[in-house]
Order: C-alpha cells, then structure tokens, then sequence
C-alpha cells in the first residue's frame, strides 16, 4: 500500500474524531432536555460509526447506551433496552469501565419505568461502582442518588438517607453538580420526617448547586420537592411558584 503523508495521517485523525464529535454534542443536549436536538446528532453519530473502517468499541456502545436511555424517556423499547444493557454488562473488557457504568445506569432507568423498582436499585447501585472504580465521580454520584429515589419509593427513608450521604461522600470536596440532587432529596426526607425548617434548607441548597450544574432533571426534583413542601405548609402561592420552576 501507499504511504501516507502529513496531510493523509491529519485527515484520518479528523475523520476519526467526527462519531465522537457527534456522540459527545449530543449527549450534552439529552443531559439538557434538548431531545430533539439531541436525537438528530445521535442519528449522525450512529452513522458516522457505521461508516467508519476502524472499530471503536467503546464510543459504539457508548452510542447505544445513549439509543437505549432515549427510548426509555419516551416509554419506548423498554424490554429491548434491559436485554441490550445487560449484554452489554456481560463484556466489560471489551467496551471498558466508562461505557459499563453508563450500561448499568441505563438498565437502571429502563427498570424503573417498567416498575422494577428493586431491580432498578440494583443496577444503579452498581452503575455507581463502575464509575467510581473508572473515576467518573460526576456518574457515581447521580446513580447513588437515583439508588436512593428507588429506596424512597420503597419506603425505606433510612438507607436512602445512607445512599445519599455516600454519595456526598463520594463527590468529596468536589462540588459536582449531582449534589444537588443529593442535598434535595435529604430534603424530601425531612419533609416525609415533619422537619421542614431542615426540608427547606436543604432543597435550597440542592437547588443552588444544581442551577451551578445546569442539569434539568436535578432542577426538576428539586422544584418538586419545594412544591410539595409548600404544600405541606400550606402555602398554595410557594408551592405553585415552585411547580412552574418543576415544569
């Protein structure tokens, strides 16, 4: 074969970087709430991977693990989506630790919206070993919380209050912005527990961290809590004022 030059080698590397260019803007926009958006680069970044000679193992599963995890927000494919996460929890090796604890917490949110809540838990409690064993602190954090939503939904207030201090445990000084998912749902504890002084500053706090973050879903449960706390007050205005924030 020929050999190739500067020019050659720059243009393969680009190439190269275009699945991922598409993959990485796109899981962005999901994290957001811009799912339209986000749907369109993912088709392009799914069929970037399609076209491209080379393999990329990693960066492929990391695109149907986004694929299953969009279904699942719309209620779609919901069986396919379990059986394809745990086929792909089964080769660790190949796709690597990233992409499994991404794996994990996708099988997570495909059984809880099919209301395997304990199953739910199980994934993602391991989603969050995964990633703390591959240093993704950010993934870590989000899955023990999501852990403890399913607990809550349980009945079980005191190990989800557990989960979520691990998870602050976890995030250690760093003030990431699934924080603020964990210090709001402590909130929803204290209100469950008839404290709201310590409900209130809670949620607050979890709200001021997950505005630093930007992360809508992390809003959303913190605006709720806030919603509910107000009308375990009985404040109608506060708890509507919150409820718009929440939607």
């Amino acid at each position: 074969g020929r050999i190739l030059n500067i020019p050659d080698i720059l243009t393969l590397a680009l190439i190269a970087l275009i699945p991922a260019f598409f993959f990485f803007s796109s899981r962005a926009l999901y994290l957001s709430g811009r799912m339209e958006r986000a749907e369109a680069l993912l088709r392009q970044a799914e069929q970037s991977l399609r076209d491209d000679a080379r393999k990329q193992p990693e960066l492929t599963a990391l695109a149907i693990i986004l694929r299953a995890a969009m279904d699942a927000m719309r209620g779609e494919n919901l069986a396919e989506a379990v059986a394809a996460m745990r086929r792909l929890l089964a080769q660790p090796e190949i796709i690597g630790g990233h992409a499994a604890a991404r794996a994990a917490d996708t099988l997570g949110l495909a059984c809880e919206l099919s209301g395997d809540v304990s199953e739910a838990e199980e994934a993602y409690l391991q989603a969050s070993e995964l990633a703390h064993a591959a240093g993704v602190s950010y993934l870590a954090v989000n899955a023990h919380c999501e852990a403890a939503l399913m607990q809550i939904q349980q009945g079980r207030l005191s190990l989800a209050t557990e989960t979520c201090q691990a998870a602050l445990g976890l995030a250690g000084d760093d003030s990431a912005p699934p924080m603020g998912l964990a210090w709001a749902i402590l909130g929803d504890i204290a209100r469950e527990r008839n404290d709201p002084a310590t409900a209130e500053q809670l949620i607050l706090t979890g709200i001021e961290l997950s505005l630093e973050g930007g992360i809508v879903d992390d809003l959303r449960y913190a605006y709720l809590y806030l919603a509910r706390l107000g009308q375990a007050q009985g404040e109608p205005a506060a708890a509507l004022a919150a409820w718009q924030k929440a939607d």
